[in-house]
Formats: C-alpha cells, structure tokens, sequence
C-alpha cells in the first residue's frame, strides 16, 4: 500500500514538473494584453497581422529555437486534411503540429474601461503550445477622437498627437497566453 501510494505521488511529481513552463497546454488559447495608455479609444490589429510566436512541443517540452510567424493569410494543409494557419515539425520527437489563428473577432481589440486583460487573438494549437509573443509593429491605435494610427510598433513605447494636438500614447504593453474563454455569443453559435 506505501509503495503504490509513492508511486503515485513520484508521478504527479512528474507530471507537474513536465508541465510546468507551460501557463496553458493546447486547445484554444487566447493572447491577451494589458496597457497602459494616454488618450486612446482602442487598441487591435488587422484582420491579416502577423504574430510572431515563441512555440514549445507539448509532446517532449523542446523549445522551437526561432519566433515562428503566424498569419490568418497563411492556409496550408494540416495532419488530417483541414486548412490550418502553420504546420511544423519538432526536432526533439519528429512530430508533427499545426497551430490555426481563428477567425476575427470583433471583440478582439483593446478598449478602456473593459477588463485590465483583453483580448486580441486566439489560436487553436495541436501539440504545441505558444509561451511568447514577439511584440512589432501592425497594430492599430485609435485615439478617442476618430483618429487612427496604422501599423504601429508597441514594442516600446510610443507617442503621436491626434487631429486637435492632444497626445496620444500607449506607455506601456504586456501580453500573456490563456485558456480560451467561449463568450455567450459563441456558444449561441454552437447551439
């Protein structure tokens, strides 16, 4: 009995060392962001942005070494025949993955006065977890007045002034991965 009982806790040991690293593992996951930010309406990006996205194999933990670009414009064939955003294989055990940005969202963008995290993008991930995103440029910035700035940078800070002279700026931006969260007008959708 004492030994299946440290049998039992050497493999929930070995469970949660294997996924740690990980905040969330395959399935839906949303990227989501946090700003802080002077005299902007809405913060989102285009229909077609390209994330770049810092990847890990959720079969045997290896990292894949380079962000991997990841782009609703991208459509190739995925490991049972549906259309899928990248498919790529792992080094570390010769398997194969695939990851799908879902379809655009009109709630995915940045507002003030919502939730402290919102979010921007969910992907669909099989056997690969995303664990960073490389902030660039692509993103829109919309000040309260109307005004709208494309193809902004927000890996650092930045400043613009809008149409009357008042400052605009996004001062800082910080995103993490979630587990996806079905809103109520996905699962009317699914009824």
């Amino acid at each position: 009995f004492c030994e299946s009982k440290v049998n039992t806790v050497h493999l929930l040991l070995l469970l949660l060392i294997a996924s740690s690293g990980s905040l969330v593992s395959g399935g839906m996951i949303d990227l989501v962001c946090a700003v802080e930010v002077e005299n902007v309406g809405r913060i989102s990006v285009p229909e077609d942005h390209t994330f770049f996205l810092k990847l890990t194999c959720t079969t045997c933990r290896s990292e894949f070494p380079n962000a991997v670009a990841v782009s609703s414009d991208m459509v190739v064939e995925g490991v049972r025949g549906a259309s899928v955003s990248l498919q790529l294989k792992c080094k570390g055990c010769d398997r194969q993955h695939d990851i799908t940005i879902q379809p655009f969202d009109a709630g995915n963008e940045w507002l003030p006065d919502k939730d402290e995290w919102q979010r921007l993008a969910t992907f669909e991930c099989r056997g690969i977890d995303p664990v960073d995103c490389e902030v660039r440029d692509g993103f829109i910035v919309a000040a309260p007045d109307g005004t709208t700035y494309d193809d902004v940078d927000l890996s650092d800070e930045w400043m613009d002034v809008d149409e009357k002279g008042i400052p605009v700026a996004v001062n800082s931006f910080k995103y993490k991965f979630t587990a996806h969260k079905i809103s109520k007008a996905e699962k009317r959708k699914k009824k």
